[in-house]
């Protein structure tokens, strides 16, 4: 692997730096005068104001074949759509089929909120099983959990189901690790109610965000309950407090409020239709710190700046709280963890919790979510720091106690910028801080010495044949430019924050304000090669947040603004 050309080092490393300060000064002046981030950053806030979306359209609803969902409740009783039966009601009988690509033996799972009795090509697997929830944990992305699994002998193709049940249960079939099983499908086609009537169920719609016509990002609309999402309106927030702009202000507290009052339309259609997959399923579905406190930031934001009351997302934000603090996995030590696979620590989700933890103290008032943060920030830096490179590890495999990934750019990233947030949170006499400002220090200076000619940072932080991405760069510069005007880095920082801001500029298209080489969403992956290949789709959400932010803290480092 080729090593980086640029080899000087910050007052924390043990390279002396080449260039002398004055000569750095007139070096940053230069920079500083050719770039504009205000200007730039509109360009790309104003895109994204032009494509958000806030209205729903009705759609066919999505369907998928694991799981498959028996709505038997529907069909035993049809004056209590959606609503469990009392114990004792006639139950109906779902028939459909399950698919499989070969003549082999299948992991089954079941889940049930009644009694039932399942058959599979006229075979009993399932009965009297205890009652449960009506869907399968969906522990991560694609990874489901059934309360009930049995090993079942399938024939290539069609094979029959059959689920006799009161109640609503789903069935699926998964591999080892729970994903759903390659070449499989289940389905349901009718139901018999307990009078011998046989449905054929009418295919259902449902209500989406519909993605505006000419976005240049396709994946999701820009309006949904994402990680991503709530990340690019935090960054919206910190535009528009530099900028002063209404229409910044105005696109979060309508994002915040549109994600409220569709609601109960989504909650609807993921609990009464069985829609897995509807609109915000993340919410509903909340196995992560992805689908919670992620997504919730620009919620809790504005309900600290009084633009949301209590009565208006408390709940919701009372729910995620509980689920970041009591239903995450964590290792025995505390330290938050992924079950994908079992059990790894993803930098990602050092920035997808601890932001939203320090600013629930500020709202709260109690100092048991900020002191959760700081010691997550210490637990994600000794699993994954590598005293080598200086640079932190895509992840951590408690299971094997090993590294995963590689030096992903936007791993150090979210890392990077989660411990600005601390750092913010924190008053300089609380005893952690000055640990944390020195961990901040050791990292960003090790992290110059990877930066490229053009300002940019690689994909693969110490791989220079990987392509440079502009997310990555964006939080090294807001780190940096924060640092800076925050008292935690020396001046000597403030090139590599101009150099790299003017890269990141570069990836702002002029005419239309979308902007390039942001990286796709990345899991972990098995070598190097798996995050060269990521593809970088235009104005990704995952990296927008990050570039509005960066620019405010560069435009607020030039003003002197030490706040």
């Amino acid at each position: 692997m080729k090593q980086p050309i640029k080899k000087t080092r910050h007052s924390s490393g043990t390279i002396l730096r080449t260039l002398v300060l004055p000569l750095a000064c007139l070096v940053c002046a230069c920079t500083s005068s050719r770039i504009d981030p205000i200007g730039y950053a509109r360009l790309a806030a104003d895109r994204i104001v032009r494509d958000a979306v806030f209205e729903v359209e009705r759609m066919p609803q999505k369907g998928y074949g694991c799981p498959a969902v028996a709505d038997c409740v529907t069909y035993g009783d049809t004056t209590r759509i959606g609503v469990n039966p009392p114990v004792g009601a006639a139950p109906s009988s779902a028939r459909g089929t399950i698919v499989a690509g070969a003549d082999s033996l299948y992991l089954v799972g079941f889940t049930s909120t009644r009694d039932a009795v399942v058959r599979i090509n006229g075979r009993v697997v399932f009965k009297d099983t205890a009652p449960g929830p009506a869907f399968p944990h969906e522990i991560a992305y694609g990874i489901y959990e059934f309360p009930h699994t049995a090993s079942v002998p399938l024939k290539k193709g069609a094979n029959t189901l059959e689920i006799v049940t009161a109640g609503k249960a789903s069935v699926g079939i998964l591999d080892r690790e729970g994903f759903p099983a390659a070449g499989t499908e289940c389905s349901i086609a009718e139901y018999t109610d307990p009078q011998g009537t046989v449905h054929t169920p009418s295919p259902l719609t449902e209500y989406r965000i519909p993605i505006a016509e000419g976005a240049p990002f396709r994946k999701h609309p820009y309006t949904e309950w994402h990680y991503a999402n709530g990340t690019t309106m935090f960054g919206m927030l910190a535009l528009a407090d530099v900028t002063g702009d209404s229409a910044y202000y105005d696109l979060a507290e309508r994002f915040c409020r549109f994600t409220l009052e569709n609601t109960p339309l989504y909650a609807r259609q993921y609990y009464g239709q069985n829609s897995l997959r509807t609109q915000n399923f993340r919410m509903f579905r909340l196995s992560m710190l992805d689908d919670s406190s992620a997504p919730a930031l620009p919620l809790l934001e504005e309900r600290l700046r009084g633009v949301l009351q209590p009565g208006e997302c408390d709940t919701l934000l009372e729910r995620v709280c509980r689920f970041v603090m009591e239903e995450q996995p964590r290792l025995p030590d505390g330290t938050f963890v992924r079950p994908e696979p079992k059990w790894t620590i993803w930098a990602d989700d050092l920035f997808m919790s601890a932001p939203f933890l320090l600013r629930w103290t500020r709202l709260t008032g109690d100092d048991t979510y900020r002191e959760e943060a700081v010691r997550q920030v210490f637990a994600y830096d000794r699993y994954l720091y590598d005293s080598v490179t200086g640079l932190y590890h895509h992840g951590w495999n408690a299971t094997l106690g090993e590294p995963r990934g590689v030096h992903w750019g936007r791993a150090n990233g979210w890392v990077a910028w989660a411990v600005s947030e601390t750092l913010s949170a924190l008053p300089e006499e609380h005893p952690a801080f000055g640990k944390i400002r020195e961990l901040h220090r050791r990292h960003l200076a090790r992290v110059c010495e990877y930066q490229t000619e053009n300002g940019l940072w690689h994909q693969i932080l110490d791989d220079t044949t990987s392509y440079t991405e502009t997310s990555a760069s964006a939080i090294f510069v807001m780190a940096m430019a924060r640092g800076i005007r925050r008292g935690w880095l020396d001046e000597s920082f403030r090139d590599n924050a101009l150099r790299g801001w003017s890269g990141v500029e570069s990836r702002i298209d002029p005419a239309t304000g979308v902007v390039s080489g942001i990286c796709q969403s990345t899991a972990i992956g098995p070598d190097p090669q798996f995050y060269k290949e990521r593809k970088t789709p235009p104005s990704d959400p995952r990296g927008m947040g990050a570039v509005l932010t960066a620019a405010a803290e560069v435009e607020r480092m030039l003003r002197g603004d030490d706040k």
